[in-house]
């Protein structure tokens, strides 16, 4: 396996290796580990289950694993009820729920994947056909159509049929090749706080994210050398080569992976947004990424209190939803406060700054004290950085009009 304690805090190392190291035995006849995050998700979880356990092949070719972090007694919830009364009633030995209590510094949806992963991987370390295994990892907000599965393993079983629609330069084309599969999200439902009584109502300001964040993420890639905690290959053009939805030109951020392929990458960065991290990583290494419209699943976007700091979807959602009930609009970050967050990354990797850019609210020394706790933890890193200086950034970095934002940013483009 690839070196997954890099990244993990030196004073949670010993007790994440230990997370790692199971004796889980895996069935022989299982090609697809399907790795399923949850974090206080009690009313989610058993829709997410339902459709897991109605799948149309033998429950012999694919295993869930459940990753609960269940850190701190004031959030726990009744997710683990939930999945325990589900597997008391289908009684399948395929589904496994593992309880996890993460460091409150680093816990994320990051940090749960990149577990839920690491754990798969180990699970196949000395399995024969592990190159031929296929991992993945979804939140438990998400209900898959019952030939799912089945779509899944057939595309890596015969990767030539498929193709991939969503790159502007693919690679291997009509090739009998598969390292990422791209699945299907063709379907977006929205849970709420109680109370709200149309969330379809937000689909304007749901928009509108959408396209400022597909502008920032090109923004980011057209002046800044390191992405996602990923360093840029000067001879690539990145974006041509990233993914985007035919429909509306979003971003496609695929989960799903040829065991090999994820353990050579190095598995998820532990970044906010674990993804696009990966992603770019593969199109660096020019990973054969492919498409099969028949892997249909539900997302459920969930209007709540944010579970964990910092530029999550769900804080925009929470913003968008207050918008709309006080007939104002939406107010995001400009491109200086962007400016200043990549410039904090690009001292973590490389102990500088881009050029001209100068730290207003902080000295490198503040930056030397936490990095020291950090290891090389981006996460834990910038975690405390956010908290630590919280307030300036509060003041200086004031929110405006999302319009305005995405005017700014096409002008930089």
């Amino acid at each position: 396996m690839y070196d997954y304690l890099r990244e993990i805090p030196l004073s949670f190392r010993e007790e994440y290796n230990n997370l790692v190291v199971n004796n889980n035995d895996i069935h022989h006849e299982v090609r697809y580990q399907l790795v399923i995050l949850s974090y206080r998700e009690e009313n989610c979880i058993g829709d997410c289950l339902d459709s897991l356990t109605n799948q149309t092949i033998s429950p012999n070719e694919f295993e869930v694993l459940i990753i609960n972090n269940c850190s701190y007694e004031e959030e726990f919830d009744n997710t683990e009820d939930v999945v325990k009364e589900k597997l008391e009633k289908y009684k399948y030995d395929n589904i496994h729920l593992i309880n996890v209590k993460f460091p409150k510094e680093i816990t994320s949806a990051a940090l749960a994947a990149k577990y839920g992963m690491d754990y798969a991987l180990y699970r196949w370390n000395d399995y024969v056909d592990f190159n031929d295994g296929i991992v993945a990892f979804f939140g438990a907000d998400n209900i898959f159509e019952n030939h799912y599965v089945e779509e899944v393993i057939k595309t890596f079983k015969i990767p030539s049929k498929y193709e991939n629609p969503h790159q502007l330069n693919p690679i291997g084309e009509g090739e009998d090749k598969l390292d990422i599969l791209v699945t299907n999200c063709d379907n977006n439902n929205f849970s709420s706080f109680e109370g709200v009584i149309d969330i379809l109502e937000l689909k304007p300001y749901i928009n509108k994210i959408e396209s400022m964040n597909d502008l920032l993420g090109k923004w980011y890639y057209n002046n800044f050398d390191i992405n996602w905690g990923i360093k840029k290959n000067k001879n690539v053009i990145l974006d041509d080569n990233l993914l985007y939805r035919e429909d509306d030109g979003n971003p496609v951020w695929p989960k799903t992976f040829r065991a090999s392929t994820y353990n050579d990458l190095g598995g998820v960065e532990l970044q906010s947004q674990e993804e696009q991290a990966i992603i770019i990583k593969a199109v660096l290494n020019n990973c054969v990424i492919k498409y099969n419209d028949m892997t249909n699943f539900t997302h459920v976007h969930r209007l709540e209190t944010p579970r964990v700091p910092d530029g999550s979807f769900t804080q925009l959602l929470v913003d968008s939803f207050d918008a709309y009930t006080n007939k104002k609009d939406l107010q995001v970050h400009k491109i200086d406060y962007w400016t200043m967050r990549n410039n904090v990354e690009k001292w973590f990797y490389e102990n500088k700054f881009y050029d001209n850019w100068k730290p207003t609210f902080f000295v490198e020394g503040d930056l030397q004290k936490i990095r020291k706790d950090s290891g090389e933890s981006y996460l834990y890193f910038k975690n405390k950085f956010i908290h630590q200086f919280k307030d300036d950034i509060n003041k200086i970095y004031e929110k405006t009009n999302i319009n305005k934002v995405i005017n700014e940013i096409k002008k930089e483009l």
